[in-house]
């Protein structure tokens, strides 16, 4: 006979992938990574730059320019001034983030770097195609001769993966900030203890992270494997949220529209590029050990 635990561990595997709070969907903001921050502004000044209302004006411009129209030169150059600043504050952000010691901060930068060579792309030379393509718009709106292209940029495979969606921004263009669970989920005390355990442990992680970057490569590794270990915590509780239905459609539905952002499928993409991200970490903390 199959054992109650057995069955109820098939249940859960066969539950719906849900993206959790973990990775940039956590709730819990080290100091570096806390609201009204240095990190906060670059991204709150990017994402207003790089909105909804921008991709739909750019995707018009490149529907005008196949079908062989003349794009309006007032708009291009209004384009690429938006461009640029984004570019700016992306630069910024990024060397911010380079320096920082916090482990949240670390964070963001490996899945940037990661979904950016998921793409094709370097996340440096990124940064170099998002300035040469607004100073080409510039030319344009100017009628003047175009720059060339940054110099050991294969192009070619650029074109190639141009339609990925990944980009400057892309990880902040949705959020995901609805309500996830019913409050119906939490009349047990024992789920309610557990969700509160859960919340107190991830909370003093993400504060115990920020000192990550003065860890030895031991205790670098060490970190990384309690963050796994919170990981499969949320995966476990937001599985069983699922099967009893508590897992509000609103949230899924951000879910979706942030993976679409970052040009994923599922959750299952999500989590692999998270996890890249973790690995590459792990190669660094590995390196520090020689």
């Amino acid at each position: 006979l199959v054992s109650f635990r057995s069955m109820f561990a098939l249940l859960l595997s066969s539950a719906p992938a849900l993206l959790t709070p973990i990775g940039p969907l956590c709730p819990f903001r080290s100091a570096a990574c806390s609201l009204g921050g240095h990190m906060d502004g670059h991204i709150s000044r990017m994402s207003s730059t790089i909105n909804p209302s921008f991709a739909a004006d750019m995707a018009r411009l490149q529907l005008e320019m196949q079908m062989g129209q003349q794009p309006d030169r007032t708009q291009v150059k209004e384009l690429s001034e938006r461009m640029l600043a984004a570019h700016s504050e992306w630069e910024a952000l990024i060397g911010r983030w380079k320096l920082s010691s916090d482990f949240q901060t670390r964070e963001y930068l490996a899945m940037t770097r990661c979904q950016a060579e998921s793409s094709g792309v370097g996340l440096e030379d990124m940064g170099q195609l998002v300035r040469w393509q607004a100073e080409c718009m510039q030319a344009f709106a100017r009628g003047s001769v175009p720059p060339m292209p940054p110099a050991g940029i294969d192009m070619d495979r650029v074109a190639a993966n141009s339609q990925t969606g990944s980009g400057i921004g892309t990880m902040f263009a949705a959020q995901v900030d609805a309500e996830p669970l019913d409050p119906s989920l939490f009349d047990s005390p024992i789920v309610r203890n557990e969700y509160e355990a859960l919340v107190r442990d991830h909370a003093a992680l993400i504060r115990l992270g920020e000192k990550y970057g003065g860890f030895d490569g031991l205790g670098k590794l060490a970190f990384l494997d309690q963050v796994d270990v919170i990981e499969s915590r949320w995966d476990t509780f937001f599985a069983r949220a699922s099967l009893l239905y508590a897992v509000r459609p609103a949230f899924t539905e951000q879910c979706n529209e942030y993976m679409r952002a970052l040009g994923l499928n599922d959750s299952h993409g999500f989590r692999t590029l998270l996890d890249r991200s973790h690995d590459f970490m792990r190669v660094e903390a590995e390196r520090e050990r020689r």
